[in-house]
């Protein structure tokens, strides 16, 4: 059974239009060509042609002609076999090397699609056609003329982008991702109500001089590295958090700010790099969900086997004992999908449904098991000194960073349906 399951991964290879044979057969060619090119070589050097057998008489510049082009083609049949088994790896696909060439060569191949419509039916649709095709020419009506599309019309003079910001989410290769990002809304200050994705588009038209440039441009977003002691970059600390304490926030200002080539992230080109990032953080937070869920949980037993009523242990109670197994339960489950999770990371086989499943169920488990280790302290429960209530709120915070429960549910909908439901 093995076997047969080999062989058919190895005939995939053979399957028309994936882009990999016709070099295959060429490289073998040109092997042949060098191969008869240093035979040729060596005949003439060592002065072995047969006498029974009249060969025609070739010059060393005829060899080393045979030999170069062999040579020659040897190259380009190497380089076109390589670039077309990697070129699917640089946009961070996961699955059977064959799989993924095959499904990155339908897409290149596919038919070419006009799509017009404006900025909520046309991404269902961009959504469904990019599955089968990379050929794909969106035409955005806007009409958008309220909330942040409206400001920025008017302040900037652009036209809206929120119709835009949908459907370039839409056409991304790490959509849910971009999703987050373009649909972030700021809720306070004077950026309250305005969407990153509409700020993003047009700053960049008035940094390329129009919004038919940005829009092009919105696909080459490179990453710095900004040193703290740079001309224009400001800092100031944000103090009063209730929650992660430990790490210390800051509200980061640019302003003028000029930073040099060598700064500059070689292998960072566009948003791909960064959600490449944010998939492996996001399974460090299913992490600290367990991290969190067990210090609460080790601070109420200990406080359980030390606090006294009737003249006995509350551990002995039944309902004490009902919260810690809850507890218990809550981690045990949490930090196995977690480890079943490093695992398909170590395997470099981790998807964005993985680490958003992995997130969801962990941080809902801890949100429980924090408060039942408060509930088990009573009135206790809230004071610093047995410090549950600093879980608590803590994990308030990791409950809603790297996605809130309903995102990484829809990414995880997604998978299973194969219908995206993120608007």
């Amino acid at each position: 059974m093995g076997c047969m399951t080999t062989l058919r991964a190895y005939r995939r290879w053979l399957t028309p239009g994936i882009g990999v044979k016709r070099w295959l057969i060429l490289l073998l060619l040109a092997t042949a060509i060098v191969a008869l090119a240093l035979a040729m070589g060596i005949i003439k050097a060592l002065d072995l042609r047969p006498t029974a057998i009249r060969l025609p008489s070739v010059g060393w510049i005829e060899i080393a002609g045979i030999l170069l082009a062999g040579l020659g083609l040897m190259v380009w049949s190497v380089f076109r076999v390589s670039f077309n088994i990697i070129a699917p790896y640089r946009k961070h696909r996961r699955g059977a090397v064959v799989d993924v060439v095959y499904a990155h060569s339908r897409r290149h191949k596919g038919l070419k699609v006009v799509a017009i419509g404006g900025g909520t039916g046309l991404p269902s649709i961009l959504r469904g056609l990019k599955t089968v095709t990379g050929n794909i020419t969106a035409v955005v009506t806007v009409a958008d003329d309220g909330g942040s599309s409206g400001r920025l019309r008017r302040d900037m003079q652009v036209l809206p982008p929120g119709d835009l910001r949908n459907n370039i989410a839409a056409l991304a290769d790490d959509e849910s991702l971009m999703t987050q990002l373009f649909q972030y809304r700021f809720s306070n200050g004077d950026l309250g109500g305005h969407a990153f994705g509409n700020l993003f588009i047009s700053a960049l038209a008035g940094v390329t001089g129009s919004l038919e440039t940005a829009l092009v441009e919105t696909e080459r977003v490179l990453g710095f590295v900004v040193e703290k002691d740079t001309p224009g970059f400001t800092t100031v600390d944000i103090e009063d958090k209730i929650a992660l304490r430990a790490v210390q926030n800051a509200l980061i200002t640019l302003e003028g700010v000029r930073v040099p080539e060598e700064n500059r992230l070689q292998e960072a080109h566009s948003f791909r790099e960064t959600a490449n990032v944010l998939r492996l953080t996001r399974a460090g937070v299913a992490w600290s969900a367990v991290g969190c869920s067990r210090g609460a949980y080790e601070h109420a037993l200990r406080y359980a086997m030390n606090r006294t009523q009737f003249d006995k242990p509350i551990i002995e109670f039944q309902m004490v004992q009902d919260l810690l197994v809850r507890m218990l339960g809550n981690i045990t489950a949490s930090a196995a999908m977690c480890a079943r999770l490093s695992q398909l990371q170590g395997e470099d086989r981790m998807t964005d449904e993985h680490a958003s499943m992995a997130k969801a169920f962990c941080t809902v488990r801890m949100r429980e098991t924090v408060g039942w280790a408060r509930e088990l302290m009573g009135g206790n429960g809230i004071l610093l000194e047995h410090n549950v209530g600093r879980y608590v709120a803590d994990a308030e915070a990791i409950y809603s960073y790297e996605g809130t429960r309903e995102v990484n549910t829809l990414i995880v909908g997604r998978a299973i349906t194969g219908r995206g439901a993120i608007v």
